[in-house]
């Protein structure tokens, strides 16, 4: 037998929870746009000989590590949402 008021938590927490992710997702994605837009001025300051080659790579692979770790949060973040929704359905 199930519990009315139960049931009503259990919708809530859920509902708390996907927004949760959605949010999260949201700052992951602002996050990615972020480099992007920090990676196209690294590339003007390096064409514009503002900063060495060397610096440039360096920045480079650092702010793409940054984007690839975010990318599999993302899917990361997406696959468990989906996984609890499942659950739950």
């Amino acid at each position: 037998m199930h519990c009315p008021k139960s049931e009503e938590w259990l919708h809530y927490r859920r509902t708390d929870q996907e927004q949760d992710v959605r949010e999260d997702q949201k700052r992951m994605e602002q996050a990615l746009a972020t480099l992007d837009v920090v990676m196209s001025r690294l590339y003007e300051d390096y064409v514009l000989g503002e900063i060495s080659k060397e610096k440039y790579k360096k920045m480079t692979a650092d702010y793409e590590a940054e984007q690839e770790r975010l990318k599999l949060e993302i899917e990361a973040t997406l696959a468990e949402s989906t996984l609890e929704r499942r659950k739950t359905a």
